[in-house]
């Protein structure tokens, strides 16, 4: 049984700039070849204070269990190219974090890049058909996020959903490089972004 509620978001906006990454502003800072292909890796400079890579690649439909395997050997499986920028990894893959419907690193970046109003920016392997697991678990279940509709919700971990990785990095522009950064978006603009992509957005749970 899955029960619906509308999910509000309020922001108090104090002296200085709400800080968030704009669509156009996430950076392409290179390519990881998985299975031969190579995908792209896509900074976010800012997420709740975090420094992320994403990798643009959806894996397939699986349950959470296998679906959190795959992204914590993904450190096995990648070779990367990066050209202008230096990476310092911080962490390894895995399965994007969630700590409440309004945190959560798939949620603050389809909120702060508006994803739904102005696409998907630089993401070209994301898809919206069904949900994408996170990495917060419980006994039976799991939490998603759905990139079509911006919200959140509980599944069965033996159900399927897709998987996209991350990982914390710290990513500086080389001397001389020509690539983007990644700059605040002041926070009215945020606002209008939020408000924009969270209108009619549900939580949604299912009961065990």
């Amino acid at each position: 049984m899955k029960q619906h509620l509308a999910v509000t978001v309020c922001l108090l906006l104090g002296g200085g700039p709400l800080i968030g990454i704009a669509g156009a502003d996430l950076a392409v800072i290179g390519t990881a070849a998985y299975n031969n292909n190579p995908y792209n890796l896509i900074w976010e400079a800012d997420n709740n204070g975090t420094s992320l890579v994403w990798l643009d690649y959806t894996n397939p439909k699986n349950t959470w269990g296998h679906t959190r395997d795959w992204a914590e050997g993904l450190g096995k499986s990648l070779t990367y190219d990066i050209s202008g920028y230096s990476v310092n990894w911080t962490g390894d893959w895995r399965l994007p974090g969630y700590v409440s419907v309004d945190d959560n690193e798939m949620g603050h970046l389809y909120l702060g890049n508006s994803f739904g109003t102005d696409g998907f920016g630089p993401f070209t392997e994301l898809q919206t058909d069904d949900d994408y697991w996170t990495s917060r678990k419980g006994t039976i279940s799991a939490y998603t996020f759905n990139f079509d509709s911006g919200s959140s919700g509980s599944e069965d971990k033996v159900r399927s959903a897709y998987g996209l990785a991350v990982r914390e990095a710290t990513v500086t522009l080389d001397s001389g490089g020509t690539g983007p950064v990644p700059v605040p978006v002041p926070g009215a603009a945020l606002l209008g972004f939020i408000g924009l992509s969270v209108a009619g957005s549900r939580l949604r749970r299912k009961t065990a």
